[in-house]
């Protein structure tokens, strides 16, 4: 090659044209013979796998000799021939063009033999475990490929097998990293790999590597510094880290968060790092937050220090890939999934259940501060407040929410518990709730200093009869022992909301309403079957809805003046919600009571009308029926026994009562003919109703304490009365039907005060009573005189010609409980038979003031005759406010209505004696003070009887007295 070039440049002055022409054109034709030498041995190599290493040497000092020559030829054109190039340009530029395409042929030749280079040194690195330098080489053997495609003159083909090879050595280096790496970090896992479970999390454990064992020394392992950099200039080292840092979080940190039993263990031998786990006794169902962060952040110590944190080989400290943070790239591929761990599984159930709990927080959240910190410095995490520490500071609103949840949550857990758990309640019971602090304690101090006479003298201007202290208590029933704890759960709320924040108190408020809107829409339809089969349960539900009704009306305002400023403008109220209870409440209990009756009416429907009872098979059907509708109706008081209040008992057992009783009445008054063998049987099934009826009122459980209530049946059953004069009738001959002179044995008395036989004067007596009996005008008689029912003959007696009860006269509360009879012929008096006089306007009899009583009614409530005899009894005047006082009647009686008799239940009026007179000794002259009117049973404690008082009737009396009219015949008003 040398003789070559001295030929071309044998003289250092001009050259001839034609002689360069020729020695440009054999390089070019040199060169193009070395390309083919060159590609023909990359394609044995690369795509033929032939063995061709002397010849590659030998083409590569070819290579390199031609390119010095066509350097030297290149040198002296540029400096030579540009002497010339005013006579040649042309053709020197084309041959100019023609040596650089030259040079560039020749410069891809150079990328391949750096290229093959790079592959050999890769697999000599590579064989000797050199694995960055390796790593290093196969980069280079990269940036040529790279180049040598941007060439797009160069064969495909051979960058085809030149890509290939490369891939393949990639994925051999990686495939030996891989499996040093698993020597460096060896994970132990049980069977299951369950992590849920404690003894498989026991049996967790993960080795790392540190040193060179001696025993190893025939085969060294590479240092895990070199492994980790091999893998980051290889772009392989994040998916690495990833893979490990999801199971570190998986097998080690995860599990250390969420069971408080598990303690981090670390065992450190001569060339292994062990982490494994032990487990403790305790009693914490979730484990505190600041153990789990020193549990971790020893874990992250160790791995950061062992990991890393690691010394680089010295040759490599020049590279850039040294600076690599390893313990930066792991904190930003577990940390987010770390944290939200955290939060979850320790920090959610370290929130505080009571607001006094939320400065002892402070702790929890100092540690919180001092963990980050910890991972900043040691690098695994950067910037500043993360989500972790912010989750942390923001406890009061966590500690609303979660106190919101976890009220609503137990309130639904009550609400779907069972009904049937109940306890008793009674007027003095309240909710065990602390008492709340009263506002204005100044003022309340002040108070107590005013002076025993100031006191005295207050104490003076109060009222003779006050109020019972439990006139506004719920009365005695039971109510399910979950709705109990939910009024207490409520009560605990709002006392909570009373020391917490603003927002927090506003929260809990909102949530006690949740509650109550919750039980409205739960209870009914979860326990909707239950309440519509079991009538015990419509009843206990029926009183958990009053008993939530009745706390609401003052719920808001026990805690008005201690809650949140922003809650005291009018809204801390729960009065909304007490019709919707009520109602709710009702409405069931409605439900049930229909349905009841609709089973009372259809037993009574297999009666067979209570007709042809001298049939024995109707009888039996009848008697069947009869016995069926007492037997459900005691049924029915023994389960709602003890059960609902008194007077909500006595009503429903009274309305079902009355709704087989009317239904008999009306069977019974259809019946066309009776005769009197089918009266006979029909009354003694009307007397097993009236003997076994009142022992269907027990509304509590002491026998004995019931009897006052089984007297009362009138009150209860409104049909009681006209029953019992239905049997008295069906045992009566067609005579004393038609000439019974009775208003429900009640009495008549004539208001002429004279003894001269005037004109027919009227005869007073009780709307109730007029109203009760026979409408036909025939069948009524007065009868002046007499003292015994025997004594009475047929078609004796005044007739009455028209009967006037007092318009405003009502069948509810007895109100305006007069009527005037206008007779067709007067009376006959003589001496010892006289009329009595109205009272004058302006006397008013005093308390206490001794009248008589007198009447053919019984004298015994179980009797169910009148007396014989006409009776009469003392009984002192009672003043209408204790009567009306809790105690007594509770506010039933009107301005139209007065009492006597005596709280100790001495002597009274009873059935039979309604219409009769209460008179009263006036200065010699007997007076009419009232009239027999209403009362609860006979003689019966703290049950004095109550009259139409006739004083405040006395300009209606008189007007319709003068305005009588003579009418025969003519119905009831």
């Amino acid at each position: 090659m040398a003789s070559f070039v001295t030929e071309v440049l044998a003289h250092s002055g001009r050259l001839e044209k034609e002689d360069l022409g020729t020695r440009i054109s054999r390089l070019t034709q040199r060169v193009e013979e070395i390309k083919g030498e060159v590609c023909s041995m990359i394609s044995k190599k690369y795509s033929e796998f032939l063995p061709s290493m002397q010849s590659a040497q030998d083409l590569v000092t070819q290579v390199d000799k031609l390119s010095d020559d066509i350097g030297l030829l290149k040198s002296r054109i540029e400096t030579e021939v540009r002497r010339d190039l005013h006579v040649s340009t042309a053709e020197f530029t084309d041959l100019k063009q023609q040596l650089e395409r030259d040079s560039v042929v020749l410069c891809l030749l150079r990328q391949l033999q750096e290229f093959s280079t790079a592959i050999e040194e890769y697999n000599c690195a590579l064989a000797g475990k050199k694995y960055i330098s390796a790593a290093q080489h196969l980069e280079e053997a990269q940036k040529c490929l790279k180049l040598l495609k941007s060439r797009k003159c160069f064969d495909l083909k051979i960058l085809k097998s030149l890509s290939m090879e490369l891939t393949i050595q990639k994925q051999n280096i990686l495939y030996h990293l891989g499996e040093e790496w698993q020597k460096l970090i060896v994970w132990k896992f049980p069977p299951s790999k369950d992590i849920s479970n404690l003894e498989s999390c026991l049996q967790t454990e993960l080795h790392l590597c540190t040193e060179q064992s001696q025993k190893e020394e025939k085969n060294p392992v590479p240092p895990i510094s070199s492994v980790l950099l091999a893998f980051s200039l290889l772009g392989e080292l994040h998916t690495k880290l990833k893979s490990f840092g999801q199971m570190l979080l998986k097998y080690i940190l995860k599990p250390l968060a969420s069971c408080p039993s598990l303690l981090a263990v670390i065992e450190s031998q001569p060339n292994i790092t062990i982490i494994r786990f032990e487990s403790v006794m305790t009693d914490l169902e979730h484990p505190s937050p600041s153990e789990v962060f020193a549990k971790i952040r020893l874990v992250l110590e160790v791995v950061q220090k062992q990991l890393l944190d690691l010394p680089l080989d010295a040759d490599l400290e020049n590279l850039k890939t040294s600076k690599i943070t390893l313990a930066e790239m792991l904190g930003d591929i577990i940390w987010e999934d770390l944290s939200e761990c955290l939060i979850k599984d320790c920090l959610v159930y370290s929130i505080p259940t009571n607001s006094s709990k939320l400065q002892q927080y402070e702790e929890i959240i100092q540690s919180t501060e001092e963990f980050e910190n910890a991972l900043k410095e040691m690098r695994f995490l950067k910037g500043d407040t993360t989500d972790l520490l912010k989750y942390a500071r923001n406890i009061n609103s966590h500690f609303a929410n979660k106190k919101c949840q976890d009220v609503i949550v137990a309130a639904r857990n009550l609400m779907t518990s069972e009904i049937h758990n109940t306890v008793k309640i009674t007027p003095a019971s309240q909710i065990s709730v602390p008492d709340l602090l009263r506002p204005n304690e100044d003022d309340k101090l002040q108070v107590q200093e005013v002076s025993t006479a100031q006191c005295n003298e207050v104490a003076n201007l109060e009222p003779e009869n006050t109020l019972d202290q439990h006139s506004f208590s719920l009365p005695t029933c039971r109510i399910s022992e979950s709705v109990k704890k939910l009024m207490e759960l409520a009560y605990q709320t709002l006392l909570e909301a009373t020391t917490s924040s603003d927002q927090c108190a506003v929260q809990l408020f909102y949530s006690v309403r949740n509650i109550f809107h919750l039980f409205h829409d739960v209870v009914p339809t979860y326990h909707k079957e239950n309440l519509q089969k079991l009538p015990q349960l419509a009843a206990i539900h029926h009183n958990n809805c009053m008993y939530i009704a009745h706390h609401l009306l003052t719920l808001g305002h026990q805690f008005r003046l201690r809650l949140a400023p922003i809650l005291c403008d009018g809204t801390t109220t729960f009065v909304d919600l007490v019709p919707g209870f009520r109602r709710l409440g009702t409405e069931c209990f409605l439900a049930q009571m229909r349905a009841q009756k609709g089973e009372l009416l259809e037993r009574l429907s297999s009666a067979r009308n209570f007709s042809n009872m001298d049939d024995e098979d109707n009888y039996s059907a009848a008697s069947k029926a009869v016995r069926q509708v007492l037997h459900q109706l005691k049924r029915l008081g023994v389960v709602w026994q003890d059960v609902l209040p008194v007077n909500i008992y006595c009503k429903a057992m009274g309305t079902l009562l009355n709704t087989a009783v009317s239904e008999i009445i009306g069977r019974i008054t259809a019946l066309e003919d009776i005769s009197t063998e089918d009266a006979d049987r029909l009354y003694s099934l009307c007397k097993t109703v009236v003997d076994e009826g009142p022992q269907v009122f027990a509304p509590l459980s002491e026998e004995n304490e019931n009897k006052k209530y089984r007297e009362e049946v009138p009150v209860y059953v409104s049909k009681w009365m006209p029953f019992k004069e239905l049997m008295m009738m069906l045992q009566a001959s067609l005579q004393e039907i038609g000439d019974r002179d009775r208003c429900a044995s009640g009495q008549i008395v004539s208001l002429k005060c004279s003894a001269s036989p005037a004109p027919p004067s009227p005869g007073l007596s009780a709307a109730s009573v007029c109203s009760f009996r026979l409408s036909r005008l025939s069948s009524w008689r007065v009868h002046a005189g007499l003292v015994s029912h025997s004594t009475v003959r047929p078609h004796q007696g005044a007739v009455v010609q028209q009967i006037i009860t007092h318009p405003l006269y009502s069948a509810q509360n007895h109100d305006y409980d007069v009527a005037l009879l206008q007779l067709r012929t007067p009376l006959h008096f003589s001496d010892t038979v006289g009329a009595v006089c109205l009272p004058a306007e302006e006397r008013d009899f005093p308390r206490g003031s001794e009248c008589w009583v007198s009447g053919w009614g019984h004298t015994d409530p179980s009797h169910t005759r009148s007396s014989d005899v006409l009776q009469d009894s003392v009984v002192p005047l009672l003043s209408t406010q204790l009567c009306n006082s809790s105690c007594v009647y509770s506010g039933a009686l009107t301005p139209r209505m007065l009492c006597a008799g005596y709280l100790d239940g001495r002597a009274d009026a009873c059935q039979g004696d309604s219409g009769g007179p209460l008179v009263c000794l006036d200065e010699g002259t007997w007076r009419l003070v009232g009239v027999v009117s209403w009362g609860h049973g006979c003689a019966e404690p703290s049950h004095p009887g109550v009259y139409a008082k006739v004083a405040e009737f006395l300009d209606w009396i008189q007007d319709t007295a003068a305005q009588g009219e003579e009418e025969e015949d003519k119905p009831v008003k």
